[in-house]
């Protein structure tokens, strides 16, 4: 599922930046979001899932037919 473990692992393998923006989770100054692309929460596939800034993961809610990358 979509659990601490998983957004763990994205995380990681996006290097902690937001992959839109590029962003530093440091620099965000607070965890990144797990942003789901496909906007379905029960696909937690991990090509489905990126590393996203507040910034970005609040865009992508309000321009979900774009791509978020």
């Amino acid at each position: 599922g979509f659990n601490r473990q998983l957004k763990m692992r994205i995380r990681e393998r996006d290097g902690y930046r937001c992959v839109r923006c590029g962003k530093s989770q440091k620099e965000e100054g607070r965890t990144l979001h797990v942003h789901h692309l496909d906007h379905d929460h029960e696909n937690n596939l991990p090509e489905n899932l990126v590393a996203a800034c507040n910034k970005c993961n609040i865009w992508a809610s309000f321009h979900r037919e774009l791509p978020f990358s």
